[in-house]
C-alpha cells in the first residue's frame, strides 16, 4: 500500500500529466488568424458550383435491365465451414465456462 506522503505527490503528477495530455493537442491545432483576403465561399456557393458542374446525361438516361440472377446458391450460414466451426467454438466455451464454474465454487470455511 502507498503511503500519504508518496500518494499524494503521485497524485500531483498524474494531474499534471492529465492536463498536459489533454491541452497540448488543443494549443497545437491553434493557428494564426487567416488573412480577410483568403475567405471561403459559404457552403451554399460551393454546394451550387459542384451542382452546376455535375454531368446529368448519365441520370436521364433510361434505365437498363436489371441484371440476371446468379444461378450459384449461397448456403445459409451455420451450414457453410464457418459457421460449423463457430457453433463448435460457441459450444467448446459454454462447455468450459460451466465446467470452471462448477468446479470453482467457493465455499465458506
Amino acid at each position: 500500500m502507498i503511503s500519504i506522503t508518496r500518494a499524494r505527490p503521485l497524485a500531483g503528477a498524474l494531474a499534471l500529466l492529465l492536463g498536459v495530455t489533454i491541452s497540448a493537442p488543443a494549443g497545437a491545432g491553434e493557428r494564426s488568424p487567416a488573412p480577410a483576403s483568403a475567405a471561403k465561399p459559404t457552403l451554399a456557393l460551393a454546394a451550387a458550383a459542384r451542382t452546376a458542374a455535375l454531368d446529368l446525361s448519365a441520370a436521364t438516361a433510361p434505365a437498363q435491365a436489371a441484371p440476371a440472377a446468379s444461378t450459384t446458391e449461397s448456403k445459409p450460414f451455420f451450414k457453410s465451414t464457418k459457421g460449423v466451426v463457430a457453433v463448435i467454438l460457441v459450444a467448446g466455451a459454454t462447455a468450459w465456462l460451466v465446467q470452471s464454474r462448477i468446479e470453482n465454487k467457493v465455499t465458506k470455511p
